[in-house]
C-alpha cells in the first residue's frame, strides 16, 4: 500500500491547519452538537472517499486503516478541546 498524503502523521503543520480549524469553528458556533456530528460526517466522508489504492480490496483498507488513526487522534484531541471549552465558559 502507498503511503497517502491524507495520513496524520507528526509531520503535519499546525499553521496549516489551525486558520482552517479556527474558519470552520466559527461556522459551527451558536449550532447544537446534535447538528455537528453530521457536518463533521459528512467531511470525515469527503476526506475517507479521497484515498484509493491499487485495487478495492486496498482501497477499503487503506481507509479503514485511516478512520481508525483518525479516531485515535480525535480521542488524544480530547482532553484539550474540553479544557479549552471549559476555560473559554468560565470567562463568560
Amino acid at each position: 500500500m502507498n503511503e497517502s498524503p491524507g495520513l496524520m502523521t507528526d509531520a503535519t503543520d499546525p499553521a496549516e491547519i489551525d486558520p482552517i480549524v479556527a474558519a470552520i469553528r466559527k461556522l459551527l458556533v451558536g449550532s447544537s452538537p446534535e447538528l455537528h456530528g453530521p457536518i463533521l460526517a459528512d467531511l470525515l466522508a469527503t476526506w475517507l472517499v479521497g484515498h484509493f489504492g491499487d485495487d478495492r480490496r486496498e482501497t477499503e483498507h487503506m481507509r479503514e486503516q485511516l478512520l481508525e488513526r483518525h479516531v485515535c487522534v480525535v480521542r488524544a484531541l480530547m482532553p484539550l478541546s474540553e479544557a479549552l471549552s471549559l476555560a473559554g465558559r468560565q470567562l463568560h
